[in-house]
């Protein structure tokens, strides 16, 4: 049980990162389908609305990923935290 806290601290603090990182992620795609509904009234270089559409994707498969990594961290640390006491008692 060495290093026990360090642990559960860590994974809390790569919940809270990760779930920064959704927020940073939906606001930008926010953003970026804004773009992309003004290049359907406009007409936009066929580049830009490609790498707008690119990196809506990669935000999208980034966010699936962060919620993954927002949910482990989430489990271990509620975990980690409900065992505080014992991991004392025991270590």
């Amino acid at each position: 049980m060495k290093k026990y806290k360090l642990k559960v601290t860590l994974w809390l603090l790569t919940a809270i990162f990760s779930l920064i990182m959704i927020i940073v992620l939906s606001s930008m795609i926010v953003t970026i389908e804004n773009t992309l509904a003004l290049a359907r009234q406009v007409e936009l270089d066929t580049t830009i609305t490609n790498s707008y559409g690119f990196i809506k994707a990669y935000a999208i498969g980034a966010i699936a990923f962060f919620a993954i990594i927002t949910l482990m961290g989430t489990a271990i640390s509620y975990a980690g935290f409900k065992s505080w006491k014992y991991a004392e008692m025991f270590g």
